[in-house]
């Protein structure tokens, strides 16, 4: 999802090591509920969808290519 600009919404303990950062790319829950409410907020808030689908693309991108600098990280993640 996140390679193809999509924010994701999943569980901390999945299991699953993931680039997801909580706010900026998506959203880590701690419970159902939460996730409900990350779902929720993405589905009214369709400028933060956008923004941290972006945000993803941007981040997967630098980290394919394997160009991200830790510099260059920070200022990604200064930008949202």
């Amino acid at each position: 999802s996140l390679a193809n600009a999509t924010p994701v919404v999943s569980m901390l303990d999945s299991g699953i090591d993931s680039d997801i950062i909580h706010g900026v790319t998506g959203f880590l829950c701690y419970n159902e509920k939460e996730m409900l409410a990350y779902c929720h907020l993405l589905i009214k808030d369709r400028d933060l969808c956008s923004s941290m689908g972006k945000n993803a693309s941007v981040i997967n991108q630098k980290r394919i290519q394997n160009t991200t600098s830790f510099k260059e990280y920070i200022e990604i993640l200064s930008d949202v």
